[in-house]
């Protein structure tokens, strides 16, 4: 039975390499604890907790060849939120990419198709100190105060995309997998 179980897993999970999409529009800061649950099983990720103020949930992916042992299962994405009164007000992606990076940039556009329709300013950037990290945040804002629904307050979106510390071969040389991140937060959902 186990053997079974570990077949039909790794012939889904092979059906993907390690790479993953997250479009945020899915998950916008404000919802519910049962809307987020809901969506993220329709988008096939798996529950490590969900608890009424938290939430961690993950996509794997098979890396390596078939057959394999379970530590050919990597995870590609890997979604925390928090809640405050019933409502998402904060909310860390982080997706990786090995194979196709075309979905790498195609999410990049969805969030930045985002930013673009709920008018988000720019609130600078941050280079990494470390002189051997690539890593450079960008922070936007969203001022929902003015938006005429029923959400108010700032929303903060801070997007890194740099190398994650996962390493794929290339021409027997280790080279760094690409890393997106996203840290959405709102504070009205949860004021201090």
């Amino acid at each position: 039975m186990k053997k079974l179980l570990f077949s039909v897993l790794v012939y889904v999970l092979s059906c993907v390499s390690l790479l993953a999409e997250i479009n945020v529009s899915k998950y916008p800061l404000g919802m519910s604890n049962e809307s987020l649950h809901d969506q993220l099983v329709r988008d096939q990720f798996y529950f490590s907790m969900f608890l009424p103020k938290e939430v961690i949930a993950k996509k794997y992916a098979l890396s390596g060849t078939f057959p394999g042992e379970y530590s050919n299962l990597r995870e590609s994405s890997l979604i925390k939120g928090k809640f405050c009164n019933g409502k998402l007000y904060q909310l860390d992606l982080t997706s990786l990419y090995k194979a196709d990076q075309n979905d790498l940039f195609f999410g990049r556009k969805a969030l930045y198709q985002y930013l673009s329709d709920n008018k988000a300013v720019s609130s600078g950037f941050k280079l990494n100190k470390n002189e051997s990290s690539s890593l450079v945040t960008h922070t936007y804002i969203i001022d929902r105060n003015n938006g005429g629904g029923q959400v108010r307050g700032e929303e903060k979106i801070t997007i890194a995309l740099g190398d994650s510390n996962l390493t794929r071969e290339i021409n027997r040389k280790p080279v760094p997998i690409l890393q997106i991140r996203i840290l959405m937060q709102n504070r009205w959902f949860c004021p201090d």
